[in-house]
């Protein structure tokens, strides 16, 4: 094999790497449309589960808004439960925001509004209402917010709302 046919030889080598690479990195127009509509996907299960465990924390504040005699163990325990479970699918989509699973305009105009409230009012709220109903009820309670608990809740909002 002389030079100039070693030469094609690399170039042909050369070329089917590079063209073979080039298309496991980029995507066609319809697998990018396929990437983006699982992404929305993503974001539309995740917010009607967060709206089901919404209703469900909300409907058990309410009924202890609603009790007009004192609070009982029950009470604490559904709250604190639904709270909890509430709590628990914002972190979901607080992960999911963070590992890039939804997609940005839901991110922006849904899920950041909710975060900015959990963080502001909702957990802030929770943990006094516990408190609340146990020294009604003189139960030893010692829960506090502690950010640790709610890191991909605090990392989204710190990275959208903070510096918006």
């Amino acid at each position: 094999m002389n030079k100039e046919q070693m030469m094609r030889a690399i170039v042909l080598i050369s070329t089917f790497i590079l063209g073979f690479l080039v298309s496991r990195f980029t995507m066609t127009k319809k697998e990018r449309k396929d990437y983006l509509s699982r992404l929305q996907e993503n974001s539309n299960k995740l917010s009607a589960d967060l709206n089901k465990k919404f209703q469900d924390f909300t409907s058990a504040l309410n009924k202890y808004i609603q009790k007009s005699d004192e609070p009982n163990l029950d009470d604490f325990f559904d709250i604190a439960t639904k709270g909890e479970g509430y709590f628990s699918q914002c972190k979901i989509i607080c992960d999911s925001i963070l590992s890039g699973n939804i997609d940005k305009t839901s991110i922006k105009n849904t899920h950041v509004p909710i975060i900015k409230d959990v963080v502001q009012k909702t957990l802030p709220e929770f943990y006094k209402t516990l408190q609340e109903i146990a020294q009604k009820r003189n139960i030893e309670y010692k829960g506090t917010l502690k950010k640790d608990n709610y890191k991909s809740i605090c990392e989204v909002y710190d990275k959208y709302v903070r510096q918006a």
